[in-house]
């Protein structure tokens, strides 16, 4: 058994979808699930249990998770002792994992693309300290837009609104048009929620709840630890999701998702890019600053 099929255990195991996996780890699906099988095969055990699309791990692919992980961190923790150093990166942005995976990885290839001599490097946390921290040169921050330590510009609005892949939506309620749904029929179909970061995310229950509807009405099928694997299970047909029109706006367009009402709930909160207030920026900085506003804005190609 080789290395690698532990690690496409564990990226499967963590997204709970092998589409995403595969994303990841730059390979087709069909690659993650033959290393799946292959693994499976050696150790004579079932990793994981298929329903449809939907994935769950078995108690002995629960405990390989565990174990994988911690031996591939134990692994890291090692290189990075042997390993030389990396030069430090031109420019430092901390973001949470959602806008990371979502809008701004995919923003910053753009950037780097474009800027072959400069280097950006991503800290992904949803730790207020890490997001904050005064090792970053930028930072996005979910807030109401005030910061001490970070003078803070809006980047994205939060815009709510329940979301489902079309097919779904063909199975579920044929002919008819997504955004004419009530609030009541989307309360009867398979709903995907998200754990909250922080007291302020907003969830499914929040959007039923501003329609009228009882929270105790809405009883989500699955809870994902993140909102990018709650967004997977979306885009893979499987059911409905609260999504955030700034974040998805990829997959709103080019028709992977739909909205499912007309009733947008605006939270007031949103995403903002910080500058330090207590120290003066690099200009690489201020240069990968003033993109991002232009990209968010649609002044300039994210990539």
């Amino acid at each position: 058994m080789s290395l690698d099929a532990f690690r496409v255990f564990e990226a499967a195991a963590r997204h709970m979808n092998f589409s995403a996996a595969a994303r990841e780890l730059l390979v087709t699906q069909a690659a993650v699930s033959r290393r799946i099988q292959k693994l499976e095969t050696d150790l004579q055990a079932d990793l994981f249990i298929r329903e449809g699309r939907r994935l769950e791990l078995t108690p002995k692919g629960e405990t390989l998770y565990r174990r994988t992980q911690a031996a591939l961190d134990f692994l890291s923790e090692g290189l990075g002792e042997i390993l030389p150093r990396e030069a430090p990166a031109s420019v430092v942005i901390a973001a949470s994992g959602s806008i990371s995976h979502l809008w701004l990885s995919r923003t910053l290839r753009g950037y780097v693309l474009a800027r072959p001599d400069e280097d950006v490097r991503l800290v992904t946390s949803d730790k207020g300290s890490d997001l904050s921290a005064d090792t970053n040169d930028l930072t996005v921050l979910y807030s109401l837009g005030a910061h001490p330590d970070w003078a803070l510009t809006p980047l994205l609005q939060e815009r709510l609104i329940p979301v489902a892949a079309p097919d779904y939506l063909s199975r579920l309620a044929p002919g008819r048009a997504p955004e004419d749904l009530g609030a009541n029929e989307i309360a009867a179909m398979t709903l995907f929620d998200y754990a909250r970061v922080n007291a302020y995310w907003r969830s499914l229950r929040d959007w039923f709840q501003w329609q009228g509807i009882a929270p105790n009405r809405v009883r989500p099928r699955v809870v994902f630890p993140t909102y990018p694997m709650a967004v997977d299970a979306a885009l893979s047909g499987e059911g409905v999701m609260l999504g955030s029109q700034e974040l998805l706006s990829d997959h709103l367009r080019a028709g992977r998702l739909v909205e499912l009402s007309r009733q947008v709930l605006v939270t007031g909160y949103g995403y903002y890019l910080g500058l330090p207030r207590h120290r003066a920026p690099t200009p690489q900085a201020l240069t990968l600053y003033h993109w991002l506003l232009a990209a968010a804005s649609g002044e300039v190609r994210p990539g």
